[in-house]
């Protein structure tokens, strides 16, 4: 199922078995252990509250939510609160699917401590959680990943058309201004055999975003607020409906959470 190597990753799959689900299921049970939160310093926070401000009919959400800070995280007026979203199911499944791949399969990946610092390296991980908590998805597909696909498509018609995709005015025409992703392209340009691992190598990290806290500590030091404007919409690319990552995260987010 997987290609031998990547360039820059090398992924050993391990079906699910007792002793490697023991050992992973202690890794991915609280993601603040991951890299990108340690990154950022990242604490797990509890959803004491989560309401819409929207009228119902209003085509339109807002969600205020309140958070129950864990002991010894202190905030100031003004300040601002980072989130590490989860990508979607939906999402996720595109990318299993577009590789033929099991969600509840571990691997083990190893590759080079700068390029994958953002990557859980040297210990078994799930391929969902793997995909859902550490790269992004949804920027727009910059002109080496084109290239890296078109090296990897064996459909000539095809490689020409990604590599037309590289000219300036093609380029801030078709992909920018679409924000056509690479995962848009892949499902497109179904004779381009890019291995998964070198797929996963060339997906950004997963960012935090941030919200400016609208509660204040003299109120309540263990608690903190933000109000967030839920995106959703039709996809630029005419793909089905774009959703924001972090605010529907947080949308999506029930009490005790």
């Amino acid at each position: 199922l997987w290609p031998n190597l990547a360039e820059t990753l090398n992924i050993e799959v391990n079906k699910n078995d007792r002793e490697v689900s023991s050992i992973t299921m202690n890794f991915v049970s609280d993601v603040s252990g991951t890299p990108l939160a340690r990154t950022h310093h990242a604490f797990t926070s509890i959803v004491k509250r989560n309401t819409e401000l929207q009228h119902e009919d209003s085509g339109r959400s807002t969600r205020h939510i309140e958070l129950t800070l864990p002991e010894g995280i202190h905030y100031q007026e003004g300040d601002h609160l980072g989130v590490l979203p989860q990508n979607p199911a939906e999402l996720v499944e595109r990318v299993l699917s577009r590789f033929n791949l099991n969600g509840q399969d571990y691997v083990n990946l190893t590759g080079d401590s700068g390029k994958a610092a953002h990557l859980p390296t040297g210990k078994p991980v799930k391929l969902e959680e793997l995909l859902s908590n550490h790269v992004e998805f949804q920027e727009p597909a910059t002109r080496s990943q084109i290239r890296a696909l078109a090296t990897h498509t064996v459909c000539p018609p095809h490689v020409k058309e990604l590599e037309d995709l590289l000219l300036d005015n093609t380029y801030k025409k078709e992909i920018l201004n679409k924000r056509i992703t690479m995962l848009d392209l892949i499902e497109k340009y179904l004779a381009c055999e890019i291995p998964f691992e070198r797929f996963l190598a060339l997906l950004p990290p997963l960012k935090a975003r941030y919200y400016s806290i609208s509660s204040s500590p003299l109120h309540n030091e263990g608690e903190a607020s933000i109000t967030v404007s839920v995106v959703r919409g039709e996809a630029l690319s005419g793909n089905g409906e774009y959703k924001g990552i972090a605010s529907n995260y947080l949308a999506e987010r029930s009490q005790g959470d």
